[in-house]
């Protein structure tokens, strides 16, 4: 089929076309015709005006070169493209009246109706099978948490059996050290130790001077608090004892009423460690000031050494320091690193050796029920102090194991002691609710402060010029003519049990009975 267009104006095309349909020969309508029918790419021809489709045209023009039609020579130059619309295909038969519509719909209702059949069928065994995975889920679920509390249950037997087998070996060891005949005098070459070392130590101390960063008063005066955690656990409120490391002031560690040692840093503000061993509160604790190793004593009538074996994860090893038949109230380090002494409700103290753990001494003729409240080393380590229940605070020299001097004034129990760096000044705090100043050399009291509640700690910083006590409160002193106060801290909601000083006075850290340790600084 051959689709031409006359111009109405020579043979020129114009786009005022009369479309006609013309009819050529059978050889011509066979070359020219597309199988499919649809003419897809009309052109008209520039020199005749018939219309064309181009695929069938040009492959013509190739052939003959000439217009099928007016047999006149012809180009694909001669070839203007027609744009034409799409063809639309005409409706079946069945869409163009209203049965052939309502047809239509019935058809596509019902195939709508058999789907949603399909898929209630199909949604309906979904949900019985749900139901029954659901139902096997509960039963694994309720199995699971029956054998896992079983497991519990058996694990916390377990632990108890394994805590009643400790404390039963230490009360057999205790009871075991306490029967032995405990040496009474100090052996020879400890003597001689204790001796080499305090000359060594008074040396020192002539050549040295206070530090030029100690913090200044104004500085003191102003400390706020700067953090306050409650590192031990809640069931058992109150931390007992603090201490600072004397040359990494980011470390602290503190006992607590939980039988746990704290290892803290204050930098990051994290528990690096919790060491456990101790069955009852921790009285007392203390860094070593060369070694990476803990000090601490227990209600539990031991003393323990806690040793680092991994600095990465900080893990503790310890040992036992046995001995005493009563609660162990403190505890001091000899200024040599190697001797632990500790003070119980016994009646007795005793110099342990840390290396092997052995009991070296123990005070002679040990008064009858007249407990020890507190202990500490001189600094020269010839001497120690202890506080008594009958408000007497004794001197004892370490060579004889017997008592120089007896400083007698208090009213109330002595909780706690301090020597001053310099050797010369002891500070002691009592439940008289007052600080007493000790001069050693004159063994005397030359000062008395009243702080109006019973006072559970006192320390003197490293330089011996500023003094800190913990009762309700926190009142810090300055050593000049006289000790003035210069500050005082009521942050704490419960009795303040102990304070520590970081090094040049620069903070101070403190524990309660209300389960914190503070920090202040400025």
């Amino acid at each position: 089929m051959i689709v031409t267009a006359s111009a109405t104006s020579g043979t020129n095309f114009t786009p005022s076309t009369v479309v006609q349909v013309a009819t050529s020969a059978q050889q011509q309508q066979q070359l020219l015709e597309k199988p499919s029918g649809a003419v897809t790419d009309v052109v008209v021809s520039r020199k005749s005006g018939h219309m064309f489709e181009r695929a069938y045209i040009e492959r013509y023009i190739d052939v003959h070169g000439k217009c099928p039609i007016t047999n006149e020579p012809l180009e694909k130059t001669d070839l203007i493209t027609l744009q034409t619309c799409a063809i639309v295909k005409p409706r079946s038969s069945t869409a163009v009246n209203i049965p052939g519509l309502l047809s239509n719909f019935q058809t596509e209702w019902d195939a709508i109706t058999l789907e949603c059949a399909t898929l209630r069928t199909t949604l309906n065994q979904v949900i019985s099978e749900t139901a029954e995975y659901l139902s096997m889920h509960d039963a694994s679920c309720k199995l699971i948490a029956e054998l896992t509390q079983e497991r519990d249950s058996t694990l916390r037997k377990l632990e108890e059996i394994q805590a009643q087998k400790r404390k039963a070996k230490i009360k057999a060891k205790v009871a075991a050290a306490a029967q032995q005949g405990e040496p009474k005098t100090l052996p020879d070459e400890v003597k001689k130790l204790i001796k080499e070392k305090s000359v060594e130590i008074s040396q020192q101390r002539k050549k040295r001077r206070v530090s030029e960063s100690l913090a200044p008063a104004m500085l003191v005066s102003r400390f706020g608090l700067l953090g306050s955690h409650p590192t031990h656990k809640a069931s058992q409120p109150g931390i007992t004892c603090v201490d600072v490391h004397p040359t990494l002031p980011n470390l602290i560690v503190t006992g607590g009423v939980d039988a746990d040692v704290i290892l803290f840093d204050n930098v990051s503000k994290t528990c690096l460690s919790t060491l456990s061993g101790h069955s009852k509160q921790v009285s007392q604790v203390a860094f070593h000031p060369r070694e990476n190793v803990i000090f601490s004593t227990s209600y539990d009538k031991t003393a323990r050494v806690w040793t680092c074996v991994d600095e990465d994860t900080h893990v503790y090893n310890s040992k036992l320091l046995m001995g005493h038949s009563g609660k162990i109230v403190g505890g001091s380090l000899h200024c040599s690193g190697k001797f632990f002494v500790t003070a119980s409700l016994d009646n007795t103290w005793r110099m342990f050796d840390v290396e092997t753990t052995t009991c070296l001494g123990q005070n002679k003729n040990p008064p009858m029920n007249l407990s020890f409240m507190c202990v500490q080393f001189h600094p020269d380590g010839l001497l120690i102090g202890t506080g008594m229940e009958d408000k007497v605070v004794r001197i004892w020299d370490m060579n004889t194991q017997q008592p120089v001097a007896c400083f007698e004034g208090h009213t109330g129990r002595v909780l706690d002691l301090c020597f001053s760096e310099n050797g010369y000044t002891l500070a002691s705090g009592s439940d008289d609710q007052t600080v007493k100043l000790w001069d050693l050399r004159k063994q005397l009291n030359f000062e008395t402060f009243n702080i109006g509640a019973p006072v559970n700690a006192v320390r003197f910083d490293y330089s011996g010029i500023y003094l800190a006590a913990g009762s309700s409160s926190i009142d810090v002193f300055r050593k000049g003519k006289t000790f003035d106060k210069v500050g005082k801290f009521t942050e704490h909601t419960g009795a303040v049990t102990d304070v520590a000083f970081g090094p040049d006075a620069r903070f101070l850290a403190s524990t309660s009975r209300d389960r914190t340790l503070k920090i202040y600084g400025a």
